[in-house]
Protein backbone atom coordinates (compact mmCIF):
# COMPACT_ATOMS: atom_id res chain seq x y z
CA UNK A 1 0.00 0.00 0.00
CA UNK A 2 1.03 3.65 -0.80
CA UNK A 3 0.75 5.96 1.73
CA UNK A 4 1.20 10.08 -0.07
CA UNK A 5 0.62 12.96 1.80
CA UNK A 6 -2.92 14.45 1.33
CA UNK A 7 -3.09 17.82 1.00
CA UNK A 8 -6.12 20.79 1.28
CA UNK A 9 -5.95 24.00 -1.06
CA UNK A 10 -7.25 26.87 -0.03
CA UNK A 11 -9.55 28.07 -3.04
CA UNK A 12 -10.32 31.63 -1.66
CA UNK A 13 -8.44 33.65 0.59
CA UNK A 14 -9.69 34.71 3.18
CA UNK A 15 -8.12 38.01 3.34
CA UNK A 16 -7.97 39.66 -0.18
CA UNK A 17 -4.96 41.44 0.23
CA UNK A 18 -1.42 40.61 -1.00
CA UNK A 19 0.33 40.79 2.25
CA UNK A 20 3.97 39.64 2.63
CA UNK A 21 4.82 36.95 4.92
CA UNK A 22 8.43 36.22 6.31
CA UNK A 23 7.63 32.96 7.14
CA UNK A 24 4.35 30.55 6.07
CA UNK A 25 2.32 28.81 8.83
CA UNK A 26 -0.83 27.22 9.01
CA UNK A 27 -2.59 29.94 9.46
CA UNK A 28 -1.05 32.05 6.44
CA UNK A 29 -0.17 29.55 3.71
CA UNK A 30 -2.49 28.62 0.84
CA UNK A 31 -2.69 24.98 1.21
CA UNK A 32 -1.90 22.08 4.23
CA UNK A 33 -0.73 18.68 3.68
CA UNK A 34 -0.86 15.71 6.22
CA UNK A 35 0.75 12.39 6.35
CA UNK A 36 -1.26 9.63 6.59
CA UNK A 37 -1.61 7.71 9.62
CA UNK A 38 -2.79 4.26 9.96
CA UNK A 39 -6.33 3.92 11.89
CA UNK A 40 -6.97 7.78 11.08
CA UNK A 41 -9.84 9.22 9.40
CA UNK A 42 -9.95 13.20 8.05
CA UNK A 43 -13.73 14.18 7.11
CA UNK A 44 -14.32 17.37 5.61
CA UNK A 45 -16.74 19.59 3.73
CA UNK A 46 -17.06 18.27 -0.15
CA UNK A 47 -15.90 21.58 -1.31
CA UNK A 48 -13.31 21.76 -0.06
CA UNK A 49 -10.29 21.66 -2.77
CA UNK A 50 -7.93 18.32 -2.15
CA UNK A 51 -5.45 16.93 -3.45
CA UNK A 52 -2.58 14.04 -2.75
CA UNK A 53 0.71 13.30 -4.68
CA UNK A 54 1.55 11.13 -7.98
CA UNK A 55 1.79 7.81 -6.64
CA UNK A 56 5.32 7.06 -9.10
CA UNK A 57 5.27 3.66 -7.40
CA UNK A 58 5.15 0.15 -8.58
CA UNK A 59 2.70 -0.46 -5.65
CA UNK A 60 -1.78 0.34 -5.64
CA UNK A 61 -2.99 3.20 -4.02
CA UNK A 62 -6.12 2.40 -2.14
CA UNK A 63 -8.37 5.28 -1.27
CA UNK A 64 -11.95 5.40 -0.21
CA UNK A 65 -14.62 8.15 -0.25
CA UNK A 66 -18.14 8.84 1.08
CA UNK A 67 -20.61 10.89 1.91
CA UNK A 68 -21.89 11.61 5.47
CA UNK A 69 -24.58 13.52 7.16
CA UNK A 70 -25.20 15.00 10.72
CA UNK A 71 -28.19 14.11 12.34
CA UNK A 72 -29.30 14.82 16.07
CA UNK A 73 -29.10 18.28 17.71
CA UNK A 74 -26.00 20.73 16.90
CA UNK A 75 -25.33 23.82 17.99
CA UNK A 76 -25.63 25.50 21.51
CA UNK A 77 -29.10 26.36 23.04
CA UNK A 78 -27.60 29.43 25.36
CA UNK A 79 -26.09 30.61 21.52
CA UNK A 80 -28.81 30.74 20.00
CA UNK A 81 -27.18 28.26 17.29
CA UNK A 82 -29.07 25.03 18.63
CA UNK A 83 -30.83 23.22 15.50
CA UNK A 84 -32.06 19.47 15.25
CA UNK A 85 -30.79 17.83 11.97
CA UNK A 86 -33.64 14.77 11.13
Amino acid sequence: MVCLPFGFIAAVSLIPLDLQYEELNDFNSGCRWFEPVKGRLILFPSLVEHDVEKNNTNNIRTSLSFNTFVRGEIGNKSQLTEITIG
